[in-house]
């Protein structure tokens, strides 16, 4: 948790509150999960937003209000979202496992584009639909085939 830049005061909150509520002296052997803001200037990781752990088939937020939040619903979101230092969220990686793809207000409107460039995910996915190879579309806009499959992957699952 430290590597992730959190202080040791708040290792030590957090700690001392999930020991109470999972009855252990050691909490951190459970499975947590840290989402992500990302520092602009540099474009890593800066900080971390939230902390949740698990209990059951729920997650409860390491804060005051001890939230607890559906795990099948929020675990699939924790990791496709950055949030920026302000913790507003500034991109979502619409694919699992996966960030070849991304919705960002700041590019095309916020429509899917492959990540890194300008070119819209839809436009890829009418050039196959078009009948184009996927090699010719990676000559054409000079991608790599894993970011052109999974532009048509995308729009697969989303028909």
């Amino acid at each position: 948790m430290r590597e992730s830049g959190l202080s040791s005061q708040r290792i030590k909150k957090i700690h001392e509150d999930m020991s109470k509520e999972l009855n252990t002296p050691y909490p951190f052997a459970s499975k947590i999960y840290i989402d992500n803001i990302i520092d602009e200037a540099s474009k890593k990781t800066k900080a971390k937003r939230s902390i949740y752990y698990e209990i059951g088939e729920c997650l409860i937020k390491t804060d005051r209000k001890r939230q607890f939040d559906i795990k099948q619903f929020l675990t699939s979101f924790l990791n496709k979202i950055e949030f920026n230092s302000s913790d507003v969220a500034e991109r979502y990686f619409p694919l699992e496992n996966s960030r070849t793809l991304v919705v960002d207000p700041r590019y095309q409107f916020g429509q899917p584009t492959i990540t890194g460039t300008r070119i819209k995910a839809e436009i890829i996915n009418e050039f196959y639909e078009g009948g184009e190879s996927k090699e010719n579309i990676c000559k054409i806009y000079h991608l790599q085939i894993g970011q052109v499959e999974d532009a048509i992957l995308y729009f697969k699952r989303s028909a």
